[in-house]
């Protein structure tokens, strides 16, 4: 009789402890999605609500809200979608202002052809006309011819100038980039100069013609021309030293004299429109239109210079090396090529 009681205690005892086991258990469990659920919403869910904020703040400064949108991952969808609204709408403005700005252009473009050939037709007449008149032996009417034609000279090169500035102005010049080497832009240096050279008594010596570049031949020509003939034109019986090499991926031009120089007032603006040189004839467009021409080249165009001394005109192409890529070259010794 004692003992059948005293195993229904144990067995009653069994029970009760192992309830409180299963609400210690539960009561563990329930304390640790507690938890996890606080670390989620402090690792996951705050940086989802910040993410969410900025994003509202960016595209509504002014403090709007959306409406209904209380779950914050579904309130991000909406901001999202207004995110592509915004730029699919600046992307269609984007493409607008493009095709606006080609056809600002080809206005421009055909604007200044037009008025190139308005302007040249007349001229082109009054040059034929004094061409055609033969002064005899009259010294007045002689030196009144000379001053004619030496005006339509200069009108003739401050219309090209103009149109020039004009074209670069207006966007028209898109430069188209060939492999070439220096020499063959070298040629036609020399064939732009040669007759300056002479008549001022201008030693003009080139270096670097074995040098490949990938630039447009007909915008770097003419920007080495440019360089190059206001270099002769600040030289008279003097030299100029022109040199072409790399720099890494660069290419450098240099043009160099030992004529009268500039001031440091002068350097500031001698690339402005209308800037003469001290001994120019002309009206001061030629390196006005050389920058333009670096700037459509994606270069960099500079001068230094020294009253008395001479003058470094410069140019540097990024990108306009051709072939491998190889140690860039030493600087160049200026005193030793003269």
């Amino acid at each position: 009789m004692l003992e059948t009681v005293s195993d229904a205690s144990a067995l009653h005892d069994r029970h009760v402890a192992g309830l409180i086991m299963t609400l210690l258990l539960c009561a563990g469990v329930s304390w640790l999605f507690a938890i996890a659920r606080r670390n989620l919403e402090r690792d996951v869910m705050a940086p989802v609500e910040r993410v969410r904020a900025r994003i509202d703040k960016i595209l509504h400064p002014r403090g709007a809200y959306i409406p209904g949108e209380d779950d914050e991952l579904h309130a991000i969808d909406a901001l999202l979608d207004e995110l592509v609204e915004l730029r699919a709408r600046h992307d269609a403005a984007m493409a607008e202002a493009l095709r606006q700005r080609l056809q600002d252009i080809a206005r421009h473009t055909r604007f200044v052809e037009q008025v190139g050939d308005h302007f040249r037709q007349p001229m082109q007449a009054l040059a034929l006309f004094v061409a055609g008149m033969q002064p005899g032996e009259d010294l007045r009417q002689r030196a009144v011819l000379g001053q004619m034609r030496t005006s339509l000279t200069r009108l003739n090169e401050l219309l090209d100038g103009l149109l020039e500035m004009a074209r670069f102005d207006a966007g028209a010049v898109e430069p188209a980039a060939v492999d070439v080497i220096a020499s063959e832009l070298f040629v036609r240096g020399r064939t732009a100069i040669e007759a300056d050279a002479a008549r001022l008594g201008v030693d003009v010596r080139w270096r670097g013609g074995r040098t490949p570049l990938h630039v447009d031949p007909v915008l770097f020509g003419e920007l080495l021309v440019r360089l190059v003939s206001s270099a002769v034109l600040s030289t008279p019986h003097g030299r100029v030293l022109v040199a072409i090499r790399r720099r890494g991926g660069a290419i450098r031009l240099e043009v160099r004299d030992n004529g009268m120089g500039m001031e440091p007032g002068m350097q500031a603006r001698v690339f402005e429109e209308f800037t003469r040189l001290p001994g120019h004839p002309g009206y001061g467009l030629a390196l006005a239109v050389a920058r333009r021409i670096a700037d459509t080249l994606g270069g960099r165009i500079g001068v230094r210079s020294s009253p008395g001394r001479g003058s470094l005109f410069w140019a540097e192409l990024d990108g306009a090396a051709a072939g491998p890529t190889v140690r860039p070259a030493p600087a160049l010794h200026w005193h030793s090529a003269w």
